[in-house]
């Protein structure tokens, strides 16, 4: 999600900043892996600070056992996807769904989402649904917006993935973006647009 650390130009790569490595499991509960590099991760400061803390990969808080992924060797992207409901409404609603079967793997994801918080962090994050969109297309036109929501559901680059902040989560809120749920937002830009041209003309015609 966020950068994990700074690049800067002109110094060299023994002296640029790095992201603080996190144990998966942590020292006070499992002090026997607190070297053991295979339990070393690289985290951004919210996913390791503000998030994570001290919580038990392996166990709920009422110390029922639990999966997690290894992130060395798993991953999780085609299980995820978001959902986009009450599109007509001010606010639409932004959900995060697990788009998985199989069991075991519904359980690491809820194990990934209890330990860093990712639902509610993504939820967030998109709550603003019509600024979103302003925000990251930069247009109002209808044909121009929808050439824009077309590319931004394009699959990224593993490149782009490790190098731009959120880059995963845009194509997962693009690629669920339906004709339907930005007709109130055309509507709305349209009724915007068409008022200020109004507005321009009463002006010049010295009304």
């Amino acid at each position: 999600m966020k950068e994990l650390a700074a690049f800067r130009a002109g110094i060299v790569d023994g002296e640029q900043w790095r992201a603080d490595y996190d144990h998966q499991l942590c020292k006070s509960k499992y002090p026997i892996f607190a070297v053991h590099p295979d339990n070393l991760i690289p985290l951004c400061d919210v996913c390791n600070q503000d998030a994570k803390k001290a919580k038990d990969l392996f166990k709920y808080k009422k110390r029922r056992e639990r999966l997690a992924f290894y992130p060395y060797a798993e991953e999780a992207q085609s299980s995820l996807k978001i959902e986009i409901s009450e599109a007509r409404d001010p606010e639409p609603k932004i959900k995060v769904v697990w788009d998985e079967q199989d069991a075991n793997v519904l359980d690491k994801l809820n194990t990934w989402d209890e330990i860093y918080e990712i639902r509610s962090r993504v939820e967030g994050k998109f709550r603003a649904f019509e600024q979103v969109i302003i925000n990251k297309c930069n247009t109002r036109d209808s044909e121009e917006l929808t050439l824009q929501i077309r590319i931004f559901s394009r699959e990224p680059e593993i490149d782009t993935l490790k190098t731009e902040e959120w880059s995963f989560w845009y194509f997962k809120l693009f690629s669920a973006i339906k004709p339907s749920d930005i007709e109130p937002f055309v509507a709305k830009s349209d009724f915007v647009q068409q008022q200020g041209e109004d507005g321009g003309d009463f002006i010049l015609n010295g009304n």
